[in-house]
């Protein structure tokens, strides 16, 4: 909640009320506080549709792009998200282990929810502090326009690891075609290898697409930079590696990179279209669900609903 500029004397306020009496209550002031902290102004959403996205209007979108006007809501809205996601996981496990099971073992029959929640992951805000964040384009080379042959180069490397490249009938002449070039076609030739390898791998050329929330995740600095020219397949490896190390990975982040949302393409060749619209289809639910649990109030207290739910 601080990280979206609420103050603690605020927070404390709320605590002091004398209507507020559990700590029930207390949270549920508090989630009404980050409603109006973070979707309490409606403009980023949109109903005029949008033809490069594919959506028609009326239909509601997050209309919120990677930009330096956009970037700092993006940002709040993505660690909203991966807090979100984590109470919401902890909250079905407290419901589970709360319910009476004739299976249980019975080494821990006597266990209760609360003992069970303590071992559970928390969010770790302390990591949130001490490190920098990005945010990260999922869909490979999005931040970088490969015209530069050293970008180019590093690209094709990149991509001529996987299989799926390498086996592909095209991309095998026009490899030839650049391994035999004369010196002033070899540009020619290394740049329809990049358009080859995009083609192959189905991705967005258009930057509408590539800065939209749908292809935005977060991801601490030193792994969104070690990734320079990576394909979506060798970034979801790099990913796991990260985690198997130790590295604190965000769980939308975590998610994205092994497709887990509803509407999302089985193959893990690359983050299409649709998977960028599963992402944002997913941040649209769980906003709106929040506000519809947390909502929005006036200055006065009265509840009032968002206009855009």
């Amino acid at each position: 909640m601080t990280k979206c500029g609420v103050g603690l004397t605020t927070i404390a306020a709320i605590y002091e009320r004398e209507d507020i009496n559990t700590s029930k209550e207390l949270i549920y002031e508090l989630n009404c506080l980050v409603t109006k902290s973070l979707f309490g102004n409606s403009g980023f959403m949109s109903e005029e549709g949008n033809e490069e996205l594919k959506i028609q209007k009326g239909e509601r979108f997050i209309n919120l792009f990677y930009s330096t006007k956009d970037r700092e809501l993006i940002k709040n809205i993505l660690i909203f998200l991966n807090v979100r996601l984590l109470l919401k996981q902890m909250e079905k496990v407290i419901e589970d282990t709360s319910q009476y099971n004739l299976n249980k073992k019975s080494s821990d029959a006597a266990r209760s929810p609360r003992d069970i929640n303590s071992l559970l992951y928390r969010f770790p805000f302390d990591i949130l502090d001490s490190m920098e964040w990005d945010i990260e384009h999922i869909d490979s080379a999005t931040a970088n326009s490969l015209t530069a042959a050293d970008d180019q180069i590093a690209f094709v490397e990149e991509a001529e690891k996987l299989s799926e490249i390498n086996n592909h009938p095209e991309y095998i002449k026009l490899k030839e075609a650049y391994n035999s070039a004369a010196e002033n076609q070899v540009n020619e030739a290394r740049s329809q290898l990049v358009s080859k390898i995009r083609n192959i791998l189905d991705e967005d050329e258009s930057d509408v697409k590539k800065n939209w929330i749908g292809n935005l995740t977060l991801l601490d600095s030193g792994t969104n930079r070690s990734y320079k020219n990576k394909v979506y397949p060798l970034k979801q490896l790099k990913i796991r590696d990260r985690i198997s190390n130790g590295i604190f990975v965000p769980v939308c982040t975590t998610n994205i990179f092994e497709k887990r949302f509803d509407g999302c393409s089985n193959d893990n060749i690359h983050w299409s279209f649709d998977d960028k619209k599963a992402h944002h289809d997913f941040i649209l639910r769980e906003i709106d669900a929040f506000i519809k649990t947390y909502p929005l109030k006036s200055d006065n207290d009265d509840t009032i609903q968002a206009s855009y739910i």
